[in-house]
């Protein structure tokens, strides 16, 4: 409904604008149109949606242009997020980490595309489109054609900072697609985890970086809001609204005027607030973006999370150490084979397994823990911690099967059974970060080795036993 709505609206600014070039070309000079449309003579008109991620922008989108496209009104779309820096170029410039940020896409040429969609001598302009499957920017991916409405979509349309501030004065009808932030989350952790991304991966990139970003159009939001505003918020009320609102597009030359302010001179009208976009935008960029982006309101979580691991490991080596007696006659007169390590070579890599072991555990449970926080369950978190306690425990009983019990047939038992739990943490921890699986591999490699260290000891003091009870 109301994407007829706005199509039929188009239809009829796209017969005026005709009739306006008409007249301005039978009078020798342009015109612009009441409702401040632009008629520059090329039939095109650029209509802009804007929105958080996960907003709905491609969506609505999609629809407009095939209800366009169906009744012969579409000249073509210029999508934002062709515009994509590469990844390579990412690499260089240190921001794959936020990609999707406002600094990580060619403003320039964004600009420079819609100048060619706007100018009369461009008949057919090429723009770049983004590839999801690919993750990569992919150029000459769409064409504008003719004259028509030109879609173009993207997060930052309204931005006023960072070089996006001209943005605006390039488009004719802005549409801001306001959803709440739950649904948004909801969206966007559902969004990264269909291209592949483990739960706690996907929490963690919304938290840290989609979440900032939608934050910059919050000021955006209260500049659009208008009375006449739909309760309660549905994903088009903003839309709404600016159908409903006779000005919201702009003249030749100027911004955009936003719902209350003066036709003309666009300041503020009475009994409306004053427009800050500026200021709230430069506010987000610089204070809680900035923050969000280094992890700073996260560093509690990831501290208690590592004294949380650390504490459960210093536990296990506590109790492991208190069973172990390796200089003691049991272990000096049990038959090993000649691949046992040297006894020096133990506490060694004890030492280091567990300092791998209480840093990768305590770096993914803070991972979790976001996705928790993110999700709104803490039932990843919660199983892995589960895993961690129950790993570290098989391990440090195992000291006392062979030590203490002194027998070897339930020791090689038991690290077969440590074995397994570790090449189990292993693959959780690598399934939430796959840097931090690598660096715990030893971990289970060691385990298997330790498996077949107590198997073969329990073989040969097995035949040693039978031999001496012959």
């Amino acid at each position: 409904m109301l994407v007829a709505e706005l199509v039929d609206r188009l239809a009829e600014r796209l017969h005026e604008t005709a009739a306006a070039d008409h007249d301005a070309a039978a009078a020798g000079h342009r015109t612009r149109l009441d409702d401040g449309l632009d008629a520059r003579g090329n039939g095109r008109l650029i209509l802009g949606l804007t929105g958080a991620p996960g907003a709905g922008k491609s969506t609505f989108a999609a629809s407009l242009e095939e209800q366009l496209h169906r009744r012969g009104l579409l000249a073509g779309t210029v999508p934002m997020d062709g515009f994509h820096l590469s990844n390579a170029v990412l690499d260089q410039l240190g921001r794959h980490d936020r990609k999707g940020a406002p600094d990580t896409f060619d403003i320039a040429g964004y600009l420079s595309v819609l100048d060619r969609v706007r100018a009369a001598d461009a008949p057919e302009v090429l723009a770049p489109v983004y590839r999801r499957d690919l993750h990569e920017p992919v150029a000459a991916g769409t064409l504008v054609r003719g004259p028509g409405v030109v879609v173009t979509e993207g997060n930052y349309l309204a931005l006023d900072d960072g070089g996006w501030e001209t943005a605006r004065t390039r488009i004719d009808l802005l549409i801001f697609l306001d959803v709440p932030e739950a649904e948004l989350i909801r969206r966007l952790v559902a969004r990264h985890q269909s291209f592949g991304r483990a739960a706690a991966d996907a929490g963690h990139w919304v938290r840290t970086v989609d979440l900032p970003n939608a934050r910059l159009r919050a000021p955006l939001r209260r500049d659009l809001a208008t009375a006449r505003r739909p309760a309660p918020i549905r994903p088009t009320a903003q839309l709404v609204a600016a159908l409903r609102h006779k000005r919201i597009s702009q003249v030749s030359g100027s911004p955009p005027r936003l719902p209350g302010t003066h036709p003309h001179t666009c300041s503020p009208t009475p009994g409306s607030p004053p427009p800050r976009l500026n200021s709230w935008i430069r506010q987000y960029s610089k204070t809680e973006y900035v923050r969000t982006m280094e992890g700073h309101p996260m560093a509690h979580l990831k501290m208690k999370a590592l004294l949380t691991t650390s504490a459960l490991v210093a536990a296990t080596a506590a109790v492991g150490t208190a069973a172990s007696d390796p200089k003691g006659k049991y272990y000096a007169n049990l038959k090993k084979p000649d691949w046992n390590p040297p006894d020096e070579v133990f506490p060694v890599v004890w030492t280091t397994l567990y300092t791998d072991i209480a840093l990768t555990t305590g770096m993914t449970l803070a991972d979790l823990w976001q996705a928790g926080e993110i999700m709104g369950s803490n039932k990843e978190a919660k199983r892995f911690l589960t895993a961690t306690v129950a790993n570290l425990a098989i391990n440090g009983g195992w000291s006392w099967a062979f030590f203490r019990a002194k027998q070897p047939a339930l020791s090689a038992v038991w690290a077969g059974v440590l074995a397994a739990s570790s090449a189990d943490l292993t693959r959780r921890v690598f399934k939430v970060n796959r840097a931090r699986g690598v660096v715990l591999a030893p971990y289970a490699a060691w385990t298997a080795f330790a498996t077949a260290l107590s198997c073969a000891m329990w073989k040969l003091n097995e035949r040693a036993a039978d031999h001496r009870a012959a």
